[in-house]
């Protein structure tokens, strides 16, 4: 699905479509990239949406979504935080719909699906990326992502991909059923992806690490047979 900036997105304060008292009320699990992006699409086709999630952006825990190419923006309105652990959401639906007055549920929980969606089939693929300062004094400025998909080449994965106008990410790793986040810059297969993207963009090994973040690494959800999208009725 394609969408189309101020189409199906407002990057307004305001939603498209404001929701009235009347509007059907959607609560959303899960505040990743398709958590969120579904919630901003819900609010500017006119409904009213409440999200939850287990963890929310912050510098110290970075998310995984954080590290990718994608955008963040706090919502415009105030929010309330409560922190709360539950276990099989089909035992707790009808009370989550009656505790937020919701129509419908919308579940994102990625990783989170083996509890709250009994899907034992999902597991992590662990990702690791590089930041170092894109200025253009030590290297050539990039500009524009360079990528070698990994479908061509499982084991021979580049990504360089500029984050904003000064940082770089250097990668990319996909390790299966790694749940562990304990990788470092000296860790071999960190090493070995940086010399590949270094030989394929010379210049990059007088690239200087950035100094607030300079690794990157995280979990993502996946699943042999592809992404689960189903609708589920009592």
């Amino acid at each position: 699905m394609t969408l189309a900036l101020w189409k199906d997105l407002s990057p307004f304060d305001q939603p498209l479509k404001k929701p009235s008292a009347a509007s059907p009320h959607i609560l959303v699990i899960g505040s990743r990239v398709t958590g969120l992006t579904s919630a901003w699409v819900l609010l500017d086709r006119g409904y009213r949406v409440t999200v939850l999630s287990c963890e929310w952006v912050n510098s110290k825990h970075r998310l995984t979504s954080q590290t990718a190419g994608a955008l963040w923006e706090y919502p415009p309105a105030g929010a309330k935080y409560v922190t709360e652990t539950e276990d099989d959401l089909v035992l707790i639906e009808d009370v989550l719909r009656a505790r937020f007055q919701a129509d419908a549920i919308v579940n994102f929980p990625g990783l989170g699906a083996k509890v709250l969606a009994g899907d034992r089939s999902v597991y992590p693929i662990r990702g690791g990326l590089v930041r170092v300062v894109n200025d253009g004094i030590h290297f050539p400025k990039v500009d524009a992502a360079l990528t070698i998909s990994a479908d061509v080449s499982v084991d021979e994965i580049i990504f360089l991909v500029p984050r904003n106008d000064n940082i770089l990410l250097i990668g990319g790793i996909a390790e299966l059923h790694r749940g562990s986040l304990d990788l470092t810059l000296d860790s071999p297969i960190i090493k070995r992806m940086r010399k590949r993207c270094e030989a394929f963009s010379p210049g990059l090994e007088n690239a200087r690490l950035d100094p607030e973040y300079p690794f990157a690494q995280g979990l993502r959800p996946f699943r042999r047979q592809n992404v689960r999208v189903e609708r589920e009725l009592p």
